[in-house]
């Protein structure tokens, strides 16, 4: 497995085990088409578009002052230490933080654990 996917499978474990517990809900983000193969049947699954992230994640935060709860967005995009955003990659960031949204690019394990516990 490469350094990335190495990165990608310990995130999203991590990932898991927190929505096992019930503080977040989170979404594995495929890009592209792939094929399922079912017996002799086949069929073509559509992912999400090309430069989407790799995760998205859902808080659930309690504003204690307002005494009211709001969802934090987060995408999560993993990347080797040398790895680079796609042009694609760069305009999805870009279009999420405007919908008001966060992006982060996680490079080690340590990073995924400081975007969550803000």
């Amino acid at each position: 497995m490469t350094e990335e996917g190495s990165l990608k499978s310990a995130v999203e474990d991590y990932l898991q085990v927190l929505e096992n517990q019930g503080k977040l809900k989170f979404f594995r983000l495929n890009a592209g088409d792939f094929i399922e193969v079912r017996g002799d049947s086949r069929r073509r699954i559509k992912g999400c578009k090309k430069g989407t992230a790799d995760f998205e994640v859902i808080e659930e935060i309690d504003d204690h002052i307002y005494r009211h709860s709001y969802p934090r967005v987060i995408f999560i995009e993993t990347k080797s230490k040398t790895g680079k955003q796609t042009k694609e990659q760069k305009e999805f960031e870009r279009d999420v933080i405007f919908q008001g949204c966060e992006y982060h690019i996680v490079r080690t394990f340590g990073e995924i654990v400081g975007v969550l516990r803000r």
